[in-house]
């Protein structure tokens, strides 16, 4: 019995392996079974999903609209041509914003600093113009000969303060933690080493500057300032000064340039006429031809804002040039009424060099403008490209929008402190 079961098991390996060896013949592997997954409770599953869930939520968080903002520039705050909601603005707040003053520099054991405690005082000190320089003192004169730096950084501090109080721009609704104007970082306009730098931190550095931290540059374009920790000087006077001026230029009046980012935020250039939209009103056929002529679209996009950064750069080129100019005629002046100890004489003095200066200004920027004008002629408003509007400089902001920074009634640059801002639209 025993060797009849023996020759059976061995009868069934045989065929076992015959049949593995015809089906190696006929091209065919043995077959592995899988194994099956093990089976997943709905409580486990529900689990996962809510995982998954907010695990995308926090790789792509939902961005807002960046809140509505308002700066003014230092002559729109004081000055002969002041803004007037700024005017009225910094009279009815500015002792309730600055209680113990405003201070330039730092107040630290050997470092430099003077402090405007009155709104007499700053309606004094602004505008103020000429060749940027750290505080050689702490005295008014000291601080007015820090030049156009000076002037945008009381502007600046105004700025934040007005806004972070609420007394300017208006507060994002339904928003628990809104964000806070100091929080915002430079995404273009300015100079490569202060482009992510929060505006709280741009503040900082040029109060820390002025206050002598970093020593006395050579002049104000020599870099004198490590702002990486890398040992090498790559910020100077006039980098900061620039940026200041980009800021207090960014919300004017509460219009928004599109030059800074902040985390969870949109800062997009309003999308009034886009390509997307016009497709979406012609239906699908619109649609299809947008996506036929898209590559064509993009080249004439491109083309378009290299044609603008190109006028936006000259443009920019001659403002410097002209500001360096007044600047040097402002400090040549003042050097003079000192010693001669004349201070009328430097007044009357000044309103002729910025009167020369303002009209040399408002010709650039109408060169500037004629070139906008041909633009539009050529390229149209806005421009498609990938279904979205190429924001154009100069008036893509509808009917009385504010252009290129101008006030269109007065055809002159609404920024009227010439100190050069370096507007970077379009792009």
């Amino acid at each position: 019995m025993r060797s009849l079961r023996s020759i059976g098991l061995i009868s069934f390996a045989m065929l076992v392996g015959a049949a593995g060896a015809n089906a190696q013949d006929s091209g065919l592997a043995p077959v592995t079974p899988t194994p099956l997954a093990p089976k997943q409770d709905p409580a486990s599953r529900l689990k996962q999903d809510g995982a998954d869930a907010k695990k995308a939520d926090k790789a792509a968080p939902a961005r807002r609209a960046m809140p509505k903002f308002v700066t003014f520039s230092q002559s729109d705050w004081a000055g002969p041509e002041a803004n007037p909601r700024a005017k009225i603005a910094l009279e009815k707040y500015f002792e309730e914003a600055f209680p113990e003053g405003l201070r330039v520099g730092v107040d630290d054991k050997g470092m430099k600093s003077f402090e405007l405690k009155s709104l007499k005082a700053v309606r004094k000190f602004l505008p103020n113009g000429g060749k940027s320089d750290v505080l050689g003192g702490n005295s008014y004169e000291a601080l007015e000969d820090c030049g156009a730096l000076a002037g945008h950084l009381v502007a600046a501090k105004i700025n934040l303060r007005f806004n972070q109080r609420g007394f300017l721009g208006e507060p994002e609704e339904g928003v628990k933690n809104p964000l806070v104007m100091k929080e915002i970082k430079f995404k273009r306009g300015v100079d490569g080493n202060i482009q992510g730098m929060s505006v709280e931190r741009l503040v900082k550095l040029a109060d820390r500057a002025l206050a002598g931290e970093f020593g006395k540059p050579g002049d104000s374009k020599t870099d004198f300032i490590d702002t990486n920790n890398d040992d090498k000087k790559d910020v100077c006077l006039d980098d900061l000064r620039r940026a200041l001026a980009t800021f207090n230029a960014n919300f004017e009046d509460g219009e928004n340039d599109g030059r800074f980012v902040a985390k969870g935020y949109t800062n997009d250039p309003p999308a009034a006429a886009t390509g997307a939209g016009a497709a979406a009103a012609g239906g699908a056929a619109a649609a299809g031809a947008a996506d036929a002529d898209e590559d064509e679209g993009d080249d004439r996009a491109k083309q378009a804002r290299k044609e603008l950064e190109d006028a936006n750069t000259e443009r920019d080129r001659e403002l410097e040039a002209a500001e360096a100019e007044h600047d040097e005629e402002i400090a040549k002046a003042r050097a003079e009424a000192r010693r001669a100890n004349d201070p009328a004489k430097f007044e009357s003095k000044k309103a002729e060099i910025d009167a020369k200066f303002q009209r040399k200004k408002a010709a650039i920027l109408q060169k500037h403008q004629e070139k906008l004008e041909k633009f539009r002629a050529k390229h149209g408003r806005p421009h498609p490209g990938k279904g979205k509007g190429l924001r154009l400089e100069g008036g893509d902001r509808g009917e009385g929008g504010r252009g290129d920074g101008r006030d269109k009634d007065k055809g002159k640059d609404k920024d009227k402190d010439g100190k050069g801002k370096d507007r970077e639209n379009g792009g």
